[in-house]
């Protein structure tokens, strides 16, 4: 038999959904089940991007449907960040839910025990030598480099908007010869070896995991997020989930099945689930 041909789902270009429009899409696609796994991003989804990623604190509202949702024993919940995965675990401060953190390299479940995906030492040596070069070269006028371990954000949001794409160029000039995969962030520069490893792996990591069987067939599962990063869940989940794409463009290329213009549609669905499931 010859190998098999694994068939990625392309980008589609794709419009804003109305707000008014989700309940709609969410009634028909629950078809009045209950047992759902429902996949957050964090910045940018649950928060606005800010300056600093320490500032991005969830919304008071955000957290408390969060932690209804949380204690739904049909509903099962994960959020999926770039973010290392304790930093993510203390901004939520939701005990009894899956994290996964740095793109997937890190998955925590609820009883704190970690899935630590292994990256080889060549390249956790030049992930150093690219901090390194970052901080000498690239890191001055309000842009800094996050070191996550498994993965590098350069940030230059602060840098002054006509410097900006100045910045952007300079970086990608130090980063790309690394080898690594590099791919733009908002006002930031995300650098992840390259491994086959990434926010869609670490979705199927997690489904499988956690629901027994064919989880396509048990489970409901949704997907919220806003950034290219993100497009990997997305892409894993096309067929066989339902994805929301944060885009404040109104044509953005992506496997999501809808795009939502900002937070706001972000809130809608989170309402619309915590009336579902807590009557709220």
């Amino acid at each position: 038999m010859g190998n098999s041909v694994v068939v990625r789902p392309r980008l589609v270009r794709m419009t804003h959904i109305d707000s008014a429009d989700i309940g709609r899409v969410l009634t028909k696609y629950m078809n009045n089940t209950k047992n759902l796994a429902l996949l957050l991003d964090y910045d940018g989804t649950l928060t606005p991007i800010v300056n600093q990623p320490d500032m991005a604190v969830i919304p008071e509202e955000t957290k408390a449907i969060l932690e209804r949702l949380s204690n739904v024993n049909t509903l099962f919940m994960a959020i999926i960040s770039g973010r290392a995965v304790d930093n993510v675990k203390n901004l939520v401060g939701i005990d009894n839910i899956h994290y996964a953190g740095n793109h997937g390299y890190e998955i925590m479940a609820p009883d704190g025990s970690k899935y630590l995906h292994e990256i080889p030492t060549e390249y956790k040596k030049k992930m150093r030598d690219m901090v390194e070069e970052l901080n000498a070269k690239a890191s001055d006028n309000g842009a800094w480099v996050e070191d996550k371990i498994y993965s590098i954000t350069y940030h230059f949001r602060a840098v002054p908007k006509v410097q900006q794409s100045q910045y952007l160029e300079n970086a990608k000039k130090i980063m790309e010869p690394y080898g690594f995969h590099v791919s733009q962030a908002h006002y930031g520069l995300e650098a992840k070896p390259p491994i086959k490893w990434d926010k869609g792996e670490a979705t199927l990591k997690i489904l499988n995991e956690n629901f027994s069987g064919d989880w396509k067939k048990s489970v409901k599962a949704i997907f919220i997020g806003d950034d290219t990063t993100d497009e990997d869940a997305m892409r894993v989940l096309k067929g066989h989930g339902l994805s929301f794409r944060i885009a404040a463009d109104g044509d953005v290329d992506t496997c999501a099945d809808y795009v939502l213009s900002n937070l706001d549609p972000v809130m809608v669905i989170l309402r619309w689930f915590d009336k579902y499931y807590c009557g709220m």
